[in-house]
């Protein structure tokens, strides 16, 4: 399940495309990733006190295109396009959505920020 997980973040990363094909449409991945195409109020800081959101798409408050897909125990893949880093974590919460603790989603943030800015990503 990690693997597909993996390839499944890398084919975001790339917008769509594996081998120079297109497998998820590139217009679709923009429409529901890129916070300028969303309505106001589904951007970062509106939707939520901290992410936008698009599509099943949760994105980051960054100038760089960043987004991240959350399964409800915490299962989680982050996809910085621009730079091409991705991150996944299979790691789960005890109870669904983690809502009744913000320390995980803080602790995961904080980890996401750190990879990206050892591998040279945009925190902007």
């Amino acid at each position: 399940m990690a693997e597909a997980r993996t390839r499944a973040a890398l084919l975001l990363a790339q917008d769509g495309q594996r081998d120079g094909r297109a497998i998820v449409p590139r217009v679709y991945l923009l429409e529901a990733t890129d916070a300028t195409r969303r309505p106001p109020a589904f951007g970062p800081r509106r939707a939520t006190p901290f992410f936008g959101y698009g599509y099943q798409f949760w994105l980051y408050p960054l100038k760089t295109r960043t987004f991240a897909l959350q399964g409800i125990h915490g299962q989680t893949i982050y996809v910085q396009p621009a730079s091409g880093i991705v991150m996944v974590q299979t790691a789960v919460f005890d109870q669904a959505s983690g809502r009744t603790d913000p320390e995980p989603h803080a602790e995961r943030d904080a980890l996401w920020r750190g990879v990206l800015a050892t591998l040279g990503g945009s925190l902007d």
